[in-house]
């Protein structure tokens, strides 16, 4: 979506200062933020705030949790009250500061006076999600998280990204899709190494980003709730793994499709390469048994414990 400004010339380049845009962003050499650029924020680079994935925490900033207040007076609020935790392009975390300033970057910039016009045209519009929104139109939502979709709605979104037939640039696809964050290639994360927005998928990995990981060119998004959708551009598709809710209640099994990808996938790999499964799947088929011992354990335990799955 906010590469879609980009995309459009709104926004000229994804490596200019952003205080180019809002005279309320310092320029001043000896601040580092002066130093933040587009892509930095879009990446999650940026370093304002701290947090990793699985260990965000509740939100520090009051504004974020009021939907209904000014989206631009937010984005300030953080910008003066979060301190920066290392040099921008340098550092990843991962909360929602990042996206909320890009926003607001967003907004100045286009001159747009409520932060769901964006949402509306650069998102739901143009990839035709017509029963999504993004904090149900408040004024400020937290762009981070604010997303409530469709299985149906979000496919859209995937293929036209798979095709690359969102945005114009074929340039801003590979920069979104780049690892931004290299100097994480061997350490722990959760997900794996970040692009714009999502992760070059490295599930688990207690050996960091590995060989394997780079060259499955897999880029997911786990949601919260039991959503997982991916992009496999090695082997050219998408997928993804919806938990349906029947009501507006909690559903605290949501971390079950996290291990139904790894489940599933081996078996979609094999169809989209043309493999007739109709046999080999009812089987014990090792390239199919997708699922660790610890997965499995915590497939069931949340199936027959949901609270432990909070």
């Amino acid at each position: 979506m906010l590469a879609g400004l980009v995309d459009d010339g709104t926004i000229g380049d994804l490596n200019e200062k952003v205080g180019t845009y809002i005279d309320w962003w310092t320029t001043d050499p000896t601040d580092a933020r002066s130093e933040v650029t587009f892509r930095h924020l879009l990446s999650f680079t940026s370093g304002f705030g701290g947090g990793a994935p699985g260990a965000e925490g509740p939100s520090s900033h009051s504004c974020l949790d009021d939907d209904k207040g000014d989206f631009v007076a937010c984005a300030q609020e953080i910008y003066k009250n979060v301190s920066l935790v290392g040099e921008p392009g340098k550092v990843y975390s991962y909360n929602s500061n990042h996206l909320q300033l890009a926003g607001a970057i967003a907004m100045e910039a286009g001159k747009y006076k409520n932060i769901q016009e964006i949402v509306s045209k650069y998102l739901l519009l143009r990839y035709g999600m017509a029963n999504t929104t993004c904090g149900g139109g408040n004024t400020n939502p937290e762009l981070a998280v604010c997303l409530q979709t469709t299985g149906a709605d979000y496919e859209r979104f995937l293929a036209a990204t798979e095709a690359r037939t969102g945005l114009t640039s074929r340039t801003l696809y590979d920069e979104s899709e780049t690892n931004w964050t290299p100097f994480l290639d061997d350490d722990y994360t959760l997900y794996g190494n970040y692009g714009f927005g999502h992760f070059l998928e490295c599930y688990d990995s207690a050996a960091g980003f590995t060989s394997a990981c780079k060259e499955a060119m897999v880029h997911c998004d786990p949601g919260a709730f039991g959503f997982y959708p991916l992009i496999d551009r090695n082997k050219g598709y998408y997928m993804e793994v919806v938990a349906y809710e029947a009501t507006a209640k909690f559903y605290p099994r949501s971390g079950i499709p996290e291990y139904l990808r790894f489940l599933v996938k081996p078996l979609v790999d094999a169809i989209m390469s043309g493999e007739n499964v109709t046999e080999t799947a009812g089987h014990h088929t090792p390239k199919f048994n997708g699922l660790g011992m610890a997965g499995v354990n915590y497939i069931v335990k949340c199936y027959v414990d949901p609270l432990s799955c909070l």
